[in-house]
């Protein structure tokens, strides 16, 4: 019941992704918690600077509980619609809608990466969003 559940989201959430991709992508940071209804020091502290160099800024907040589950469903909806016009995401955590979208990826030209005495060739990066993820402390970031 759980796997069939999780694919029917996943279906979900890629079918609305593609056709919110319809619409044009914009200079837009979004922000993207489940722990939190406000956004804490970290996201405003980078918003704020992104708003400063032109960026628009959109922090999308809510805290995931089992007694919020149909207000969620709607947070999900908004979240898919940002993340398909939005350039950058940062993330605080995993988020399961980032995690089960296929994210368009940008082909390499052959660029070469030496690690360790031994060549890696990569053939793709992502495309956008380019999505972070703040990782514990702010300043330390990961990125995926």
């Amino acid at each position: 019941m759980k796997a069939a559940f999780a694919s029917l989201a996943r279906w979900f959430f890629k079918a609305s992704y593609r056709i919110c991709c319809f619409l044009p992508r914009r200079n837009e940071v979004l922000f993207l918690s489940r722990q939190v209804d406000e956004p804490g020091y970290n996201f405003r502290s980078l918003g704020s600077e992104f708003q400063r160099r032109g960026w628009i800024v959109s922090y999308l907040t809510k805290r995931l509980s089992k007694r919020a589950v149909a207000s969620y469903s709607f947070h999900v909806v908004r979240e898919i619609y940002h993340l398909a016009r939005c350039r950058v995401c940062v993330l605080d955590r995993y988020d399961p809608v980032v995690g089960l979208l296929d994210f368009d990826c940008e082909a390499a030209d052959g660029a070469n990466i030496e690690l360790a005495g031994s060549a890696l060739l990569h053939t793709e990066f992502p495309g956008q969003p380019v999505v972070l993820q703040l990782w514990h402390a702010f300043g330390a970031f990961k990125k995926f």
